[in-house]
């Protein structure tokens, strides 16, 4: 109160009537600026999250297309021989289920070892669950396989009399 008073008979000989002021506390002002920066900060690693999948699945998709071309032969003998589309799905996607559960393990064991060498210098610890790990992998799996099963039932319906034409 007596900071007011002080201000406003400063004011009374200076024409500075713009100028007025605000009293908070410091913590506050800290606070509201931590928190604008947190704010923003979450949402840029949620953009750079997103951007990031885009690209992995523009990735996938690109590499069952080549895959599928690559091994256009193999589609269609079976074809020919009167293999059902599910099975040559299948035939293609057992492929890159591998490759993922073998990233899948490799990323597991190197976030394992990241978030425990992170989580160890922290006042108040928490435990990791195994489920946490599962459960990413398994919505990876699940996300990764939209394009791939897209892809090779393309592939898997495509004319198998066109594959084989120059053999």
């Amino acid at each position: 109160m007596f900071i007011k008073r002080l201000f406003k008979s400063i004011l009374k000989y200076k024409t500075l009537s713009l100028l007025s002021l605000v009293i908070s506390f410091l913590g506050i002002i800290i606070l509201t600026l931590y928190i604008s920066y947190e704010r923003s900060y979450g949402r840029f690693i949620e953009f750079v999250s997103l951007w990031c999948m885009l690209l992995a699945i523009t990735g996938v998709l690109s590499l069952v297309v080549f895959i599928s071309r690559d091994r256009i032969k193999e589609i269609g003998i079976p074809k020919v021989n009167g293999a059902q589309t599910t099975e040559i799905i299948l035939l293609i996607n057992k492929y890159f289920i591998k490759w993922i559960t073998i990233a899948f393990c490799i990323a597991t064991h190197i976030a394992w070892i990241a978030l425990n060498n992170w989580l160890r210098d922290f006042a108040y610890k928490t435990e990791m669950s195994w489920w946490i790990f599962a459960l990413s992998g398994i919505i990876s799996l699940s996300i990764a396989m939209i394009p791939i099963t897209w892809q090779s039932g393309k592939a898997a319906t495509h004319n198998p009399v066109e594959a084989l034409r120059y053999e």
